[in-house]
């Protein structure tokens, strides 16, 4: 099993224990999270700081078509 797998499966499985957690707008803790709010959470916990902003989130990556995801 890859390192890259490993990560990839820990950030999973931590993420899966906020499932549940109140919809709080602004919010970026296990009191409340709103959708870049719990990605920031997440992943700030493995060291990467992402923005908290879904358009700040978007301008990363590559653009997929709605048909083609």
């Amino acid at each position: 099993v890859s390192k890259a797998h490993n990560v990839r499966s820990d950030i999973t499985n931590f993420a899966e224990k906020f499932l549940g957690i109140a919809y709080r707008s602004g919010g970026t803790t296990p009191a409340g999270f709103d959708c870049s709010g719990y990605v920031h959470f997440i992943f700030k916990q493995y060291g990467y700081d992402l923005a908290h902003s879904s358009r700040e989130l978007a301008s990363f990556g590559t653009s997929v078509k709605k048909q083609d995801a």
